[in-house]
């Protein structure tokens, strides 16, 4: 598969099946993210990645408990009520630099190339940035720290489920068309 190939057809997906992803296809995953372009090449990222399906569950709690710390009545969208990550095997959880101005572009980045290495690798994946509210909320930053044993100064950004889907995700929508400005 080719990049264009991979922008065009990488799909977000919702339900994993239970089949781990092969240590050689995770490491190649990471390599790709370490290779992302990155503002005055900083590299300003960190990469925790989740196996232990204990840790994944106990993050979305955190996460959970977040959104109802400022919103009580939250509800979850359909289908992740108890699993923010939709039972993915792998969530790889992208953490920035504090002090560096660029890091939440950068991390985001490294997303993208994530995704992209996945779906070239036939892994679903999932962006969630719904993670990012954990660090927003005094009451749950010190617990996501542990548990994720994120480096001090750094915050997560954003959050890559992957996996075997175990769905076809319905054709995808069709894109705006007035989101363009030529300027000649």
């Amino acid at each position: 598969m080719n990049t264009i190939e991979a922008i065009l057809s990488r799909r977000s997906i919702r339900a994993y099946s239970k089949k781990a992803v092969e240590r050689d296809k995770l490491d190649k995953l990471i390599e790709c993210a370490k290779f992302t372009p990155s503002a005055r090449n900083m590299q300003s990222w960190h990469f925790t990645v989740i196996e232990n399906e204990d840790v994944r569950l106990e993050y979305s709690r955190l996460i959970l408990r977040a959104f109802r710390s400022e919103d009580p009545s939250f509800v979850p969208k359909a289908g992740c009520e108890a699993d923010f990550f939709y039972g993915a095997p792998v969530v790889i959880v992208v953490s920035g630099d504090k002090n560096d101005s660029w890091s939440t572009v950068n991390c985001a980045l490294a997303a993208q190339n994530l995704t992209l290495a996945a779906t070239d690798m036939d892994l679903g994946s999932l962006i969630v940035g719904m993670v990012r509210k954990v660090g927003e909320v005094y009451t749950t930053v010190e617990a996501e720290k542990r548990l994720l044993k994120l480096p001090d100064n750094y915050r997560v950004c954003v959050a890559v489920a992957v996996g075997y889907a175990a769905e076809t995700p319905k054709e995808r929508a069709a894109r705006a068309s007035d989101t363009v400005t030529v300027i000649k």
